[in-house]
């Protein structure tokens, strides 16, 4: 075994909550909501969505094929993610940044249309994800296992 650090490994496609089917649908969904609720402007329950599974999709990038729950912690992103998510919890219910923002004032059920509303791609996308197989090929067709979270890779 070789061990080296690399940055020449081609970009492997994987689904990610920012699909369409899975980020904009669930934002689309959450605004006809708002808009049945609150009228045209949807009460910005669309918007905090959208913000919500934007951020969770940070969680979800990490990896092509390991669920964000099974990979090793990530302190700096957790932190970052959580604090933005509280940031727009206090968006949504300080009185002057809902005015300003044009945010109607939100009920329990506008919160759960949220919180479902952005953690519905998050899980789809981890729940369909298979079985850890960290076997990439870089760009000299070498089959490499890539160790996560990191640019050190093993040759077999």
């Amino acid at each position: 075994m070789r061990f080296q650090i690399s940055s020449t490994l081609t970009s492997v496609p994987f689904p990610t909550a920012g699909s369409f089917s899975g980020l904009t649908s669930s934002a689309f969904a959450a605004h006809l909501y708002g808009m049945a609720r609150y009228g045209p402007t949807g009460g910005g329950i669309g918007m905090l969505t959208l913000l919500g599974s934007q951020l969770l999709d940070g969680f979800s990038s990490r990896s092509p094929t390991i669920p964000a729950w099974q990979l090793p912690a990530n302190r700096p992103l957790t932190n970052a993610i959580l604090g933005l998510l509280g940031v727009q919890g206090l968006i949504g219910v300080v009185p002057w940044t809902r005015r300003w923002l044009g945010i109607a004032p939100l009920g329990l059920a506008d919160l759960a249309v949220i919180l479902v509303g952005a953690a519905w791609p998050f899980l789809t996308v981890e729940w369909v994800m298979k079985e850890p197989a960290n076997i990439v090929q870089d760009n000299l067709g070498k089959n490499t296992e890539v160790i996560l979270g990191s640019n050190l890779k093993v040759d077999n």
